[in-house]
């Protein structure tokens, strides 16, 4: 998808491919919908056309391979789709509020929600009371908004001279962990986790994997609104 899909300006594309709703134009970048690098494609052929819509930038799209780059470790590739992406809505040229395909307000563009959480590495399994953060960019100094199914907070990171602490704070509601999960840059040498709860300590047990720290809670655990979880490795 990088390597044939992307094009830093689609006007030479379009200009061959002309079928199709120009929500790219020449100078604008984009991932166009397909392309046909190892065949050939006649790209006027009436109703046998494959260049309908696939030779547009569809932003519900965009943003979804976007997303799953930055899940995949392409973290750069994604973050340069999502930027085509604002670039072309900027207000000097479009609606930045109206990232149309089939009409206005589309909602397929909402899945630029899915590059956030990406970028976040939020997993989140209510019914398990599992929560987990694996930063995809700035994993020393993070800070970014969550929800949940009972509430919403916020989630904190500091990395500095090898030690790592986070913080929930939840600013909404409640929210019952049983467990944990933590990127970190060095999982390997961790082999501890103290962590509180309004400064009280909460009794855990550590287990890890390459770049994970999975904390469990000896008992379920619930955040209330106002308070705040703290965690440090050791």
């Amino acid at each position: 998808m990088w390597k044939f899909n992307f094009a830093p300006d689609v006007g030479p594309f379009r200009k061959k491919m002309t079928n199709g709703r120009w929500y790219a134009v020449a100078g604008d970048a984009g991932l166009v919908m397909c392309s046909f690098p190892f065949g050939k494609i006649e790209p006027n052929s009436g109703k046998k056309s494959y260049a309908g819509y696939l030779n547009e930038c569809m932003t519900g799209f965009e943003w979804q391979v976007a997303a799953h780059m930055i899940r995949e470790g392409m973290v750069e590739q994604g973050l340069a789709i999502g930027k085509a992406i604002y670039d072309r809505y900027a207000p000097q040229k479009r609606n930045p509020y109206n990232e149309i395909e089939c009409s206005d307000h589309y909602c397929r563009a909402m899945a630029s929600y899915g590059a956030y959480l990406a970028a976040c590495g939020y997993h989140y399994d209510g019914p398990q009371g599992k929560l987990g953060f694996a930063q995809k960019i700035f994993p020393e100094f993070f800070r970014a908004a969550f929800t949940t199914a009972e509430g919403w907070g916020s989630f904190g990171q500091n990395i500095e001279s090898g030690k790592q602490t986070a913080a929930i704070e939840l600013a909404y509601g409640k929210l019952t962990l049983n467990e944990l999960q933590l990127g970190s840059l060095d999982a390997t040498t961790v082999t501890s986790a103290e962590v509180r709860l309004a400064g009280e300590p909460v009794e855990n047990t550590l287990q890890k994997r390459k770049g994970i720290v999975s904390i469990s809670f000896n008992a379920a655990t619930t955040i209330q609104a106002g308070q705040q979880l703290r965690i440090a490795l050791r």
